[in-house]
C-alpha cells in the first residue's frame, strides 16, 4: 500500500534464490517474507492439536533454521520475537535447534550476512 514502510509492505526479493529445506511433517512453514534488506521474518506453525493424532503427529516437533535457509542465505543473527513481532524473546546461535509443541507458532526475524 502506497505510504507503508518496508516492514509494512514486505518485499520478496529472496524468492527467486530461496531454496527452502523440509521441517518435520507436523511443521508447516507459515512466514518467510523479507522484511528489509538484510533481514527476513519467519513463523514455523505447529499443524496439530495436543493429542489430535494417534500416529504422533501432536507430538513436539525439533527444526533448525540454518538447516530451513542455510542452503540458500548466508545466515548471520537468529532473534526469536512474539507473534506480533513486537516484543524481543532471544537471540540464538545459528545452530541451535527449535523445538515446538502442538498448536504452537514461534516467530523469528533472521538477520543475513552481507
Amino acid at each position: 500500500p502506497e505510504g507503508a514502510t518496508p516492514k509494512q509492505r514486505g518485499n520478496n526479493n529472496l524468492a527467486p534464490r530461496l531454496a527452502v529445506g523440509e521441517l518435520p511433517p507436523n511443521l508447516q512453514l507459515t512466514t518467510l517474507q523479507q522484511i528489509a534488506a538484510d533481514q527476513v521474518l519467519v513463523r514455523i506453525s505447529h499443524q496439530f492439536a495436543i493429542n489430535e493424532d494417534p500416529e504422533g503427529f501432536s507430538k513436539p516437533a525439533t527444526f533448525s533454521l540454518h538447516a530451513l535457509l542455510g542452503n540458500s542465505l548466508a545466515l548471520a543473527r537468529i532473534e526469536e520475537v512474539s507473534l506480533t513481532t513486537i516484543k524481543s524473546l532471544g537471540t540464538y546461535d545459528l545452530t541451535t535447534t527449535f523445538t515446538i509443541d502442538a498448536m504452537d507458532v514461534r516467530t523469528f526475524v533472521v538477520t543475513l550476512a552481507r
